[in-house]
């Protein structure tokens, strides 16, 4: 894997093409940073109790999420993790690489949205 989270992004023109406009793109944004942040928290859960199949289906979503902003990097790490997950040795860190990456890119957002908001 070449690209790692440091080469990541938030891609607002990405996003303002899939939504047709910063503000529908900025409204998309601020739910997907909400629901991730909710759902990280169920399968942080799942993670301590062993159920893969549950993390994998939040790896999932969470990655057809950011689909419609970009984030290659980050994508293709939750594709490793779901590909890891049948494999605790490996799972663990793509597990906690991915979800370091995942909190990183959240981060990115909210500031975004926050640069976002003042301009609209």
């Amino acid at each position: 894997m070449t690209e790692g989270p440091h080469d990541d992004d938030l891609h607002m023109a990405t996003a303002v093409a899939n939504f047709g406009s910063l503000a529908a793109a900025a409204e998309a944004l601020a739910l997907v940073v909400r629901i991730a942040r909710r759902d990280m928290e169920g399968a942080e859960r799942h993670w301590r109790e062993g159920n893969g199949d549950d993390v994998a289906r939040w790896v999932h979503r969470t990655r057809g999420a950011l689909v419609l902003f970009g984030a290659p990097a980050l994508r293709s790490l939750g594709e490793h993790l779901e590909e890891c997950i049948a494999t605790p040795g490996q799972a663990v860190a793509a597990y906690l690489t991915y979800r370091h990456a995942l909190l990183a890119w959240l981060e990115k957002a909210e500031h975004e949205l926050e640069r976002t908001r003042a301009i609209l």
